[in-house]
């Protein structure tokens, strides 16, 4: 069949390999996503300030959840062959780490069964955080609603130490998933 309309000078040529759009040539790229509420001016006057900090008293409270059925979908295999693994058959609950931060490394920690709420907090903040804040440090987390409670509050500043709370998401997640990598190889 002959080929028709604006293609038909480029019959048996192939394009495969080629990066191609009809109109402009742009190659289809994967997005990177950001957050609609996103506000950049608020987020690098945050930076700004949290620059100022002295590192050597920050304590960063942030918490994640897992859970032991997640597997990575791809794996190496020899040339030609197909990579076979192994999954939990049964799900389970999802188990939540909340852990704090600092530049002497993982500090308190606690984990549950489930998601943490303002309670769960609570209790790890007066049972676990608070025993190991030292004086004149800097508590600081997100802006997750289960961190604003007034208990949370009381606990750190009974201890001399000073709560900020962080416009900046995700201060801690290249941590939490170093945590996670290692903590999915030893299930398996």
């Amino acid at each position: 069949m002959p080929a028709l309309g604006k293609h038909a000078r480029h019959v048996g040529r192939s394009y495969d390999d080629e990066p191609c759009h009809s109109a402009r040539e742009l190659d289809a790229q994967k997005k990177t996503m950001g957050a609609s509420e996103r506000n950049e001016q608020e987020r690098a006057a945050w930076r700004e300030e949290a620059g100022k900090l002295p590192a050597n008293q920050l304590v960063v409270v942030d918490e994640c959840g897992s859970n032991i059925a997640l597997t990575p979908l791809y794996a190496r295999a020899p040339k030609g062959q197909r990579a076979h693994g192994k999954v939990p058959r049964n799900r389970g609950k999802n188990t939540t780490l909340i852990a704090s931060l600092s530049l002497q490394g993982l500090g308190a920690a606690m984990t549950l069964e489930g998601s943490a709420n303002a309670v769960a907090f609570e209790m790890y903040v007066e049972h676990f955080l608070a025993p190991s804040l030292q004086p004149g440090q800097i508590v600081m987390m997100d802006n997750l609603r289960a961190h604003k409670g007034e208990r949370v509050r009381q606990a750190i500043e009974a201890k001399g130490c000073q709560l900020l709370f962080s416009t900046l998401p995700g201060l801690v997640n290249y941590c939490w998933a170093d945590l996670l990598g290692s903590k999915k190889r030893k299930a398996r």
